[in-house]
């Protein structure tokens, strides 16, 4: 009897964002996970974020260093896409959470704050990116 291979779909991502830029990153992932097991579900697409309360959250680890600044109108959601997409998420120890009436409110206070406070794991927004890329120097003995 011919043993049967089980096909493992491939999903590969080449650019940041979503196909549909009305979707938030929790969604989009959820997009992905379900054409990656093979889940066909219908598309509802979000509400619009417009009139939606929007909050700034802050991850700090255990010595109260600010890890990441964000944004989002789910913080559960994004938290759960944090815990799996961003390898720093388990220095987390604790946050801190401002709510906004608007999304644009909380984004402006979100850009004011990364260049402001500098977190760790911010790339977008701090005064210069390149910075991120480049290697630590190296230590003098």
């Amino acid at each position: 009897m011919p043993s049967r291979a089980r096909k493992v779909p491939q999903i590969t991502v080449t650019s940041v964002g979503a196909p549909d830029p009305s979707l938030l990153p929790e969604e989009f992932f959820q997009l992905i996970s379900d054409r990656a097991l093979g889940i066909e579900r219908p598309y509802y697409p979000p509400p619009p974020l417009s009139g939606r309360r929007c909050c700034l959250y802050r991850f700090f680890n255990t010595d109260g260093e600010l890890l990441y600044v964000g944004v989002s109108v789910n913080l559960g959601a994004r938290k759960s896409t944090h815990k799996i997409l961003s390898p720093w998420f388990c220095e987390v120890a604790s946050e801190k959470v401002e709510w906004f009436a608007t999304r644009s409110e909380a984004l402006a206070a979100e850009s004011a704050a990364i260049k402001a406070e500098n977190p760790r794991h911010n790339v977008t927004g701090k005064p210069n990116r390149s910075d991120a890329l480049q290697a630590p120097p190296e230590s003098e003995h």
